[in-house]
């Protein structure tokens, strides 16, 4: 199977001890994908996007059947692929085929099942703090369709909204859902990034962002690291999402137009500087940082 970007991984063992696992050489891999090994050893061949596919669900099985004990130490040791597959289940899953196409139900296990579940993931890997070791944010575990935005899963993220609506539907009516449920779903604060918009928006996730902005979600909504989420794209550089929320109507302040700047991001500094061309309540903050 494939090794995230062909490093190593490590992993305790059951005794203890720190372990690697990676391919021999880069050139085991690409001789192990290629047709040449249909010629003498076809029974070894590997197909890149099955072989991640595969590696991806072995991890999501794994972890979800992992149960976090009291003692790290004890935990690593009677679950020793669990750091791997906290870790690489994702990276194998977007190299995958299933990871632009219809949600895999052990992705959706992991976040829309029980909630015990996405808490050993994240304790194991924070995805905010992903230096931290297991244990090290246990209290700082946000929403599941935080880190579905976190990670750009548009079709987790569908999937989650759409099990709130039918489970809502049981005693509301749609729109009052649409309007009011989902609505604070996407709004819920938590994580390092404050919520959902802005944690899709630093990451660049467009089509996440539009979503999240078509159920609902808070344009102008503060916290979290970058205050919100035009800050948050603007000092990551992504344009098309400062356009879109700009189009939402973000509200345009100098911090966003200092964080563009600050990080050389000229295509987005335009855009924020249009608004300044525009006139607005925003019009003397702009022109002052200018």
């Amino acid at each position: 199977m494939n090794l995230p970007s062909f490093k190593s991984a490590r992993f305790i063992d059951i005794d203890g001890q720190q372990k690697t696992v990676r391919i021999a050489h880069y050139s085991v891999q690409e001789y192990l994908e290629s047709d040449r090994i249909h010629q003498t050893a076809s029974k070894f061949s590997m197909q890149s996007a099955l072989s991640n596919l595969e590696a991806s669900q072995i991890c999501l099985l794994y972890l979800l059947k992992t149960a976090l004990l009291d003692d790290t130490a004890v935990t690593l040791a009677k679950f020793p692929f669990a750091q791997y597959a906290a870790k690489y289940w994702y990276e194998h899953y977007k190299s995958s085929d299933d990871g632009v196409s219809p949600v895999n139900p052990f992705v959706m296990q992991l976040f829309g099942g029980q909630q015990v579940v996405l808490q050993n993931w994240i304790k194991i890997h924070d995805l905010d703090h992903p230096r931290l070791s297991l244990g090290g944010l246990s209290n700082d575990i946000a929403s599941p369709v935080y880190y579905a935005s976190l990670l750009g899963l548009r079709c987790v993220l569908g999937g989650l909204l759409e099990m709130e609506n039918e489970e809502g539907a049981q005693t509301l009516d749609l729109q009052e859902i649409s309007s009011s449920s989902v609505s604070s779903l996407v709004n819920a604060q938590g994580g390092y990034y404050g919520n959902a918009l802005q944690a899709a928006s630093y990451r660049g996730h467009e089509q996440v962002v539009q979503m999240l902005l078509d159920k609902g979600a808070d344009v102008n909504a503060q916290g979290g690291e970058y205050g919100n989420a035009l800050q948050a794209a603007s000092v990551a550089g992504h344009e098309k999402v400062v356009q879109m929320l700009l189009d939402k109507g973000a509200d345009v302040n100098a911090d966003a137009l200092e964080a563009a700047s600050g990080g050389g991001h000229n295509e987005v500094v335009r855009l924020l500087l249009d608004i300044n061309a525009q006139g607005g309540e925003h019009r003397n903050a702009l022109q002052a940082t200018s």
